[in-house]
């Protein structure tokens, strides 16, 4: 390599090293004035909607996080009929690894627990289990299907949106899809990804980013309902293809 192309790449380098330096000072920044931000939007937004915003606010945790609990009970007798295992048997592998869910509100820490559980009472197929849970944990999120698709109709109904089914299927096929790119980590849905989804149905950004204040509550039963469908969806595909 000659003196030039020695010069060429150190410039290359030291260009991109700047790129690199002044994204991650923005993302700092934005990290820092992101919370002052919602607090202004969540001030200026209570003070002309008063107090039913808040009431809006707490009727909103309390039905999403219903729905959600409703969709885990849900999951029992479906993987019993598609899995052919017990409701006990099922409960009880799954059981360990939805306490994990509970107190990290991350999938990827009950991974473990899930195969643990998969294995010593469910009684699955090593291979199965080895390959299904930890896709199932990294890419899919039962969750978003359920908690995006009713934070959208109410914010809908909150802003007054004209929403038809072709708005809302195309919503949730874009939930779905984004879904895959979601970490099984607290708050690691990455809230700002889904941002041009509802923006596209003509929320406003208030409105989005004050549902996402709930978020820390939220979580347990989006967990809880991921979890409980990544050990369903190994518990059926283990009667068809365990053996």
């Amino acid at each position: 390599m000659n003196h030039g192309e020695e010069e060429s790449r150190a410039a290359i380098h030291s260009f991109f090293s700047a790129v690199f330096e002044a994204m991650m000072t923005l993302v700092r920044w934005l990290l820092v004035v992101a919370p002052v931000a919602i607090f202004i939007l969540a001030l200026s937004f209570s003070a002309r909607m008063g107090l039913d915003f808040t009431t809006i606010l707490l009727s909103y945790l309390v039905m999403v996080c219903t729905l959600l609990t409703l969709a885990t009970i849900l999951l029992y007798p479906i993987t019993c009929l598609l899995g052919g295992v017990s409701l006990r048997q099922f409960a009880a592998g799954v059981l360990p690894a939805q306490s994990v869910a509970l107190s990290t509100r991350s999938s990827l820490a009950s991974l473990p627990a899930l195969l643990e559980g998969s294995k010593d009472i469910l009684k699955l197929n090593p291979a199965v289990a080895n390959l299904t849970l930890p896709l199932a944990v990294s890419v899919f999120k039962t969750n978003r299907t359920i908690s995006s698709t009713f934070s959208l109709l109410v914010l809908g109904h909150i802003f007054g949106l004209d929403l038809g089914p072709i708005e809302i299927t195309t919503f949730v096929i874009t939930s779905m899809i984004l879904s895959f790119s979601s970490v099984g980590i607290p708050m690691g849905g990455n809230s700002m990804l889904a941002l041009p989804a509802y923006l596209a149905a003509g929320v406003p950004l208030e409105g989005y980013l004050l549902l996402k204040t709930v978020n820390p509550i939220s979580d347990v039963p989006k967990t809880l309902v991921n979890v409980t469908g990544d050990m369903s969806v190994a518990t059926v595909l283990n009667r068809y293809f365990g053996r």
